[in-house]
């Protein structure tokens, strides 16, 4: 009964097959399109800029999956509800425009010039809780920019946090997020925020 959504490169996934779906035996089930068109970017190398480090999530009920690229910034909420037969996008944001530069084979890399987008993507069934880099912002290795988003892709809340974060946890519950900061002088260490 369980079905499995993947995201790839290669043969599998051919001229703009973003996802494959699969039964939990891996039997094709069906494939979907579904990259966005940027001026001035290949559908290529956009395929391989969401593969570079990308934040995948579903929602705990299972009715939508939100995608955060690390490149670029590119926040992407898809409707599950309509599986196997469709993946409809609900709301695309591009923040930041993805600059990469690529190798002699065609690879894309990151340069001086990337704008990192997002590090870390936690969902409840309320809210898509988001770690985001401030742009052109060289004194940070992670982000200490919380953005919270509803799954229609609206925002909600902005955190400034008083230190960089690296991975969080949400707890409704409690309003309590546990996080992995960094700092260079206590280098990775668990911190907690309430909401």
């Amino acid at each position: 009964d369980s079905m499995y959504i993947c995201m790839g490169t290669g043969k599998l996934f051919a001229k703009n097959q973003r996802f494959l779906l699969t039964d939990n035996r891996f039997k094709y089930i069906n494939h979907f399109e579904g990259y966005p068109e940027i001026a001035g970017i290949s559908e290529k190398d956009i395929s391989e800029i969401y593969q570079y480090g990308e934040e995948i999530h579903v929602k705990p009920d299972g009715s939508k999956l939100v995608f955060g690229s690390y490149i670029g910034g590119i926040l992407e909420i898809f409707d599950l509800q309509h599986l196997p037969d469709s993946i409809p996008l609900v709301r695309r944001h591009l923040y930041y425009m993805p600059i990469y530069e690529k190798d002699k084979i065609g690879n894309v890399y990151l340069t001086e010039g990337t704008i990192y987008g997002f590090e870390n993507i936690d969902v409840t069934d309320q809210a898509i809780y988001t770690l985001v880099y401030e742009p052109y912002n060289p004194d940070i290795i992670f982000p200490n920019k919380l953005v919270i988003y509803d799954w229609n892709g609206n925002w909600i809340k902005t955190y400034t946090l008083d230190c960089m974060v690296h991975a969080l946890c949400v707890d409704e519950r409690s309003q309590t997020i546990y996080a992995m900061a960094f700092s260079e002088e206590e280098s990775f260490h668990l911190v907690t925020f309430k909401l």
